[in-house]
C-alpha cells in the first residue's frame, strides 16, 4: 500500500525526490538520459521523472500527484536547470494512446533539438519549430510534440 505521508508533507517529498537524484549522480558520467525517480523504488509510488539533456517529463500515474505538478515543476525547474518540461497525467493504466494522456507543456524556453549521449553513440532529438507552444491554458498539448523524431548523430 502506498505510504499517504508523501502525499500530504511537501518536504518529505523533496527529500525523497532529491535522494533519488543523488543515487544517479554517477550515471551523469556516462549519459544524460536519465531515470532519475522511479517510482515505489524510490519511495515515491506512482511517479517517474525523466532527464534528457536539459528537457525533463515527469510521468503521473496516481491523481494525488496531480495536486503537486505546480510544486513538482517548480522543484524541477530550480533544481535540475531544464528548459523543457512536459508533465504526463497517465491516471487510467489501460491507456495506450497518446490522446488518452493528458499531457501538458510547463517549462518552455526552448525547443532546440537536444543531443542525448550513452555509451558510443549520441542521438539526437528533433522537435518541431515554428508552432504556438503554449498549451498549459489548454492543459493539452498538440500530438506532433509528443513524439520526438530520433537521429544518430557523430
Amino acid at each position: 500500500m502506498c505510504n499517504v505521508r508523501i502525499f500530504n508533507d511537501e518536504q518529505k517529498r523533496i527529500d525523497l525526490i532529491e535522494a533519488a537524484i543523488s543515487k544517479r549522480k554517477a550515471l551523469r558520467k556516462t549519459t544524460n538520459a536519465l531515470r532519475l525517480v522511479n517510482g515505489l523504488g524510490d519511495a515515491l509510488p506512482r511517479l517517474v521523472l525523466e532527464q534528457y539533456d536539459d528537457h525533463c517529463v515527469i510521468h503521473m500515474f496516481d491523481k494525488r500527484w496531480v495536486a503537486h505538478k505546480e510544486a513538482l515543476a517548480e522543484f524541477v525547474k530550480s533544481r535540475l536547470g531544464v528548459r523543457y518540461l512536459i508533465i504526463k497525467e497517465r491516471l487510467n493504466p489501460q491507456a495506450l494512446k497518446s490522446e488518452q494522456i493528458n499531457a501538458s507543456v510547463w517549462i518552455h524556453q526552448s525547443l532546440e533539438a537536444i543531443v542525448v549521449a550513452g555509451g558510443r553513440e549520441k542521438v539526437k532529438s528533433i522537435m518541431p519549430l515554428g508552432q504556438d507552444t503554449d498549451f498549459r491554458g489548454s492543459g493539452r498539448m498538440p500530438e506532433s510534440y509528443l513524439a520526438a523524431l530520433l537521429v544518430k548523430t557523430k
